[in-house]
């Protein structure tokens, strides 16, 4: 195996290295976010590629001897031990976390996603809308009992938006936020914004099968050199001081992936909704050609997860979410 294939083989790994002090860190430190954010499909080329390469060093068997463009002869031997495990510990690594990717749980049935108890929530963030009444459209086409809008824009002024108004559909801005809800709002506020990390409060009354519950919509900031640890440390402190309660349901685009420790910290009892009962593609960013999970949604015991899928509205830079919840019965 010429030297230069080998050194090769061991650059190709150092991605791999990088990622996983990246999902041990999380995203505790700013630094360390960048690391987690590394998408497992980038390590799993580059050490498919490093696993090309020392499968080809093997395969020429014994140490050989040549001469270089200076005279010097060489020795040049087949891939280490070291190297070959290395590689194929990144490869198994790697390639177990592109799957996770890929939600794999099981698809709701008709019959649970049209329970009468089955509350239906899509979320979707419109930043750089483009044309709103496209836009408005393709979310208003995608059936929700509450429509959860980040960065709405002009949106709710599209003609689809306004139509659901005149059935009945309670329209309101809130903060940076909007709502398109045929559940009654009880109440609706913009809670926080520290110009970087923006929260709204909303509680439905009961209605139907529905108990009472609320949500609360975060919009976490794009600067990536801010710490999410700090930035969710922050809005939770705020949240505490408010004596706001916990909230049914956490949706919105939080601007880090599964697996944070700064979500886990700042909401610790709540599940992820896809992790709980997701299926296909994950990432929702950017919309084309997805490789971040950053609209996320987190829910309550209280509330089971019957689906959570993405959708791609065909315009703008996110996919959007769709979530089905069920009330967990209470005992008696």
């Amino acid at each position: 195996m010429p030297r230069w294939r080998f050194m090769l083989a061991w650059a190709l790994v150092l991605p791999a290295i990088a990622w996983g002090v990246g999902q041990v860190a999380s995203d505790r430190w700013w630094w360390s976010q960048w690391l987690f954010w590394i998408p497992a499909a980038a390590p799993l080329l580059c050490t498919a590629g490093a696993a090309a390469l020392i499968w080809r060093g093997s395969r020429s068997g014994q140490a050989a001897t040549r001469e270089d463009a200076s005279g010097l002869v060489s020795s040049v031997r087949t891939p280490s031990i070291t190297l070959q495990v290395a590689v194929c510990a990144a490869v198994a690594a790697t390639g177990i976390s592109t799957l996770r990717w890929i939600s794999w749980g099981r698809a709701a049935s008709d019959a649970e996603a049209r329970e009468p108890s089955a509350l239906r929530i899509v979320h979707l963030n419109a930043r750089w809308p483009g044309n709103a009444t496209a836009l408005g459209a393709t979310l208003m086409a995608q059936p929700a009992d509450v429509h959860a809008i980040s960065e709405a824009g002009a949106l709710l002024s599209a003609p689809a938006v306004r139509a659901a108004a005149d059935d009945g559909a309670v329209i309101m801005q809130v903060g940076r936020f909007a709502i398109v809800s045929r559940c009654p709002v009880r109440e609706a506020r913009a809670i926080y914004d520290d110009g970087s990390i923006a929260a709204s409060w909303v509680r439905f009354g009961a209605a139907g099968a529905w108990p009472e519950w609320s949500m609360l919509m975060v919009d976490a900031p794009r600067r990536l050199r801010l710490s999410r640890e700090e930035i969710f440390g922050k809005l939770h402190g705020a949240l505490e001081a408010m004596s706001m309660g916990s909230p049914d349901v956490v949706v919105g685009d939080l601007n880090t992936t599964p697996g944070s420790a700064a979500v886990a910290r700042a909401w610790p009892q709540m599940q992820d909704a896809c992790t709980s009962a997701g299926r296909g593609l994950r990432a929702t960013f950017p919309r084309e050609f997805p490789l971040w999970a950053i609209d996320r949604c987190l829910v309550t015991p209280r509330w089971r997860t019957v689906e959570w899928c993405s959708w791609d509205p065909g315009i703008g830079a996110h996919r959007g979410q769709r979530i089905t919840l069920d009330p967990v019965p209470v005992s008696p």
